[in-house]
């Protein structure tokens, strides 16, 4: 039965979860969804047990307020839980600014599951959807990677840089695309971004608007 005592013990839960996603950078999990109502639970819990219990055993409130006792206690609790996280997020900052996203990762971020393309430092380029990045900042560059679908891949040409595409993609099913999901090391990566027929229909030379196809797969 859904009572004022029920309402009151969630309140804790509910400050601490939206004041988190606040405070936090994108290195830290965007509490929604069943982590939402996860932490929730759990700091409602973790806080407002031992409220109850300091103002029961040391008669910390006004007769007839209680339950708002237990509650302001656990609120306090809450907030000095945000501060801590606070200064943890600040000082992290401070002493590793190189775990940040940089560009790279928030643009691999924002064209997630869209057509991209990408030229690499062996004048390899693939044209494809794409699929998982980096999702840590702090791991090392190099050993980041994306990974694409590929729906055409080719080579630039060592006289005058024209895109030759020479293979073309055909899937049947989601599977057959996980399947030939193309793993990219970051620190080959010369060019990246979304792909767009109408600048690819200017550089890519003959051929129309996806080039030279040699081969299809």
């Amino acid at each position: 039965m859904l009572t004022i005592d029920n309402i009151l013990w969630v309140i804790p839960g509910v400050v601490f979860v939206n004041a988190y996603n606040r405070i936090r950078t994108l290195n830290h999990i965007d509490l929604s969804g069943w982590p939402y109502v996860f932490f929730l639970v759990l700091v409602a819990s973790a806080t407002w047990i031992p409220a109850r219990f300091l103002v029961q055993e040391y008669g910390l409130f006004v007769d007839g307020y209680k339950n708002e006792s237990i509650l302001l206690v656990a609120i306090l609790f809450v907030f000095v839980g945000i501060l801590v996280i606070w200064f943890k997020i600040s000082w992290s900052h401070w002493l590793f600014p190189g775990i940040r996203y940089d560009n790279f990762c928030l643009k691999c971020i924002e064209l997630e599951g869209e057509v991209v393309f990408m030229t690499l430092k062996n004048e390899k380029v693939y044209m494809g959807i794409l699929w998982k990045y980096p999702e840590s900042p702090r791991s090392r560059h190099e050993s980041q990677s994306v990974s694409v679908v590929p729906l055409q891949s080719g080579f630039r040409s060592s006289e005058d840089k024209r895109i030759i595409w020479n293979i073309k993609y055909h899937y049947d099913s989601g599977k057959d695309m996980e399947d030939m999901e193309t793993v990219i090391p970051r620190s080959e990566i010369v060019t990246f971004g979304k792909f767009s027929e109408k600048t690819h229909q200017r550089f890519a030379g003959n051929g129309g608007s996806f080039g030279t196809i040699i081969e299809n797969r």
